[in-house]
């Protein structure tokens, strides 16, 4: 009989199993009420034990119509108890079905305000996109590390919804991205001193082409100036010269008048013909020389051009592979553009797929309110929350396929960015080729102005030594002259010889200054050559220059990656904080919701809480 009477007490729920949200302030109020309950209990059963001892000695007569009535009176009583207590254990139930509505409404809203944050951050790597423009790779890898990040962070997201306990997961998943950010960052750093390592080569190439350059000009100035000094006592020759042919014109004149009087020299004037015509032959001969010295120089000069137009054909060739590495690189960059649009739609594609995860996720939890709300006792709430896990958990699936799907899509951004990293390669070795065979082409023609230094002053020095063979040969001449003149006067005979002699010495002087005409024009040709590798010097120092501006603008890159890198940094130091901070609150929140579950536990439990009847024996 006792035991039919204990049957129907229903114990308090077990409160490990509540949220870790529920409020426990309805605890006091239920401790009075249970407090009234145990006081009233005590002064019925005393009652019943003074019944049962004043009916003592009449028990034996009417025990079976008596016992009845405290039994029933027990039932009822537990009965009372076990409704009050389901009264309760609903209260707590609809208070924490409540504060899961609101901590599902406050992550929903954190949720929003996270999308919304990384939203803009999309739309401001969006804006940033046109720098980017020049650096593909580069902006292949941020791309990378932003997208990574974005799912990073949707997967954080999605854990922080779903339960509690997949925190610590996240907080190790976040460590990894920074790990990775870190790491990135650092082979950025070591690709920025590569870069400036870069630049500091170019700046020496830079230098050592300038002072090439400047080495060039000093001796053009030098070469310069000897021509004009050369042209200097050359305009000297010519006047002498001049002056020689008129006098000997003039000579020829008196001869003329006195070619009488010359008759009586013939003899003396025969042999002194003899041996001018051996002077007209060593003439000859050596202006046969000097022909063939001309044509050897006509032939140099010939080689000349032909090296010239093959270092113009090269420098051609140079300008077009550069035009066409030009347009190249706008196709490649054409499609790197069009890459991350497609990899920006499907970026979209993902977060829309995630928003309607997001919504089923809110579809759920709304489901599980509901079920909440229609729960009677809290075996039918345990049963509803292990459906609402189940479903749940096949939402996480789908959200791990939407995941998986984003992996997928990552892994082909990452092949993506591999190729865009093999056409930067491909690129950059052209660009090394191409100032390779430029750094080649200024070496030629450093060669080519050293040569045609030594050339022009071995030339000149033969034609200061012609000169003065020249000179010594008018000086010969006019001394021969002066000596017929002197003997003119003593043998006239022959006239007629005489006056051919004079005709050929005027055709010998027109000869000399023919040949010197010619050299001159020789001179003329030397200066325009030297003109013309004066300007293509000249040219090579525009392109050192244009090769210093790209080198600044490389320098200007490298500064706005390593200002965007500190922006992640700073970005990525705020957001672990961030995230410190929701797990220092988050185990404060748990900590405070166990020692409350306790607490409501013990004061559930306890036995001067729950005071039973007595038994009778």
């Amino acid at each position: 009989m006792d035991s039919e009477s204990a049957e129907p007490i229903a114990f308090p729920p077990n409160t490990g199993q509540l949220d870790e949200d529920a409020d426990m302030s309805d605890v006091p109020a239920t401790a009075h009420h249970e407090h009234q309950n145990a006081t009233a209990a005590p002064e019925s059963t005393a009652e019943e034990d003074q019944d049962m001892d004043g009916q003592g000695s009449t028990a034996h007569a009417s025990g079976s119509a008596s016992a009845k009535r405290p039994r029933q009176f027990e039932r009822n009583k537990a009965n009372v108890r076990v409704a009050d207590l389901e009264e309760r254990a609903e209260t707590i139930e609809v208070k924490i079905s409540e504060k899961i509505s609101k901590a599902l409404k406050r992550a929903e809203v954190e949720h929003v305000l996270k999308i919304s944050e990384l939203h803009s951050d999309i739309q401001g790597l969006k804006e940033d996109k046109t720098g980017l423009a020049r650096t593909a790779a580069e902006r292949a890898i941020l791309i990378e590390t932003l997208e990574d990040t974005v799912t990073e962070l949707q997967k954080e997201i999605g854990g922080y919804k779903n339960s509690a306990s997949k925190h610590a997961q996240d907080l190790q998943t976040v460590s990894e991205i920074m790990n990775d950010a870190v790491e990135e960052r650092d082979a950025l750093r070591s690709e920025v001193t590569d870069l400036r390592e870069y630049k500091s080569g170019q700046e020496a190439n830079a230098s050592h082409g300038a002072s090439l350059l400047e080495e060039a000009n000093n001796t053009i100035q030098s070469l310069k100036d000897s021509f004009e000094q050369r042209s200097v006592e050359q305009a000297n020759l010519d006047a002498a010269n001049e002056t020689t042919i008129q006098n000997l014109k003039n000579k020829a004149i008196a001869a003329c008048k006195e070619k009488e009087e010359a008759l009586e020299s013939r003899q003396l004037v025969s042999e002194q013909i003899l041996e001018l015509e051996k002077t007209l032959k060593f003439t000859q001969q050596h202006v046969s020389d000097v022909e063939a010295q001309r044509d050897e120089l006509s032939k140099e000069l010939e080689a000349l051009r032909s090296m010239n137009m093959k270092f113009s054909d090269r420098v051609k060739e140079a300008q077009e592979e550069r035009v066409q590495i030009d347009l190249t690189h706008q196709e490649e960059l054409r499609v790197a553009n069009a890459k991350t649009a497609e990899a920006e739609e499907r970026q979209t594609r993902v977060t829309e797929k995630l928003t309607q995860a997001e919504e089923k996720l809110a579809h759920v939890g709304e489901k599980l309110i509901e079920a909440e709300e229609e729960l009677s006792n809290l075996q039918s709430a345990k049963d509803v929350l292990e459906t609402a896990a189940i479903s749940t958990d096949a939402s996480m699936r789908s959200l791990q396929a939407r995941i998986e799907e984003a992996d997928r899509l990552g892994q082909q951004l990452s092949v993506d960015k591999t190729l865009a990293e093999t056409e930067v390669r491909r690129l950059q070795d052209l660009g090394d080729g191409l100032q390779a065979e430029c750094q080649r082409l200024l070496d030629a023609k450093d060669g080519d102005i050293e040569s045609l230094k030594n050339i022009a002053s071995e030339r000149f020095q033969e034609k200061v030594v012609e000169n003065d063979l020249l000179h010594n040969r008018n000086e010969s001449l006019l001394e021969k002259i002066t000596e017929l003149e002197d003997a003119r006067f003593k043998d006239a005979s022959n006239s007629f010889e005489k006056e051919a002699w004079t005709d050929d010495a005027l055709k010998q002087a027109e000869t000399l200054k023919s040949s010197l005409n010619a050299e001159q024009q020789k001179v003329s040709t030397l200066e325009a050559a030297l003109q013309h590798r004066s300007e293509e010097v000249e040219e090579l120092r525009e392109e050192n220059g244009v090769f210093g501006r790209q080198n600044d603008r490389l320098l200007q890159e490298v500064k706005r990656y390593q200002d965007r890198l500190d922006q992640y940094d700073e970005e990525f130091e705020v957001q672990n904080g961030l995230l410190l901070q929701t797990q220092e609150d988050r185990d404060a929140a748990e900590a405070q919701a166990k020692q409350e579950i306790e607490v409501g536990s013990r004061n559930l439990t306890s036995p001067s809480r729950l005071k039973l009847p007595k038994p009778r024996i």
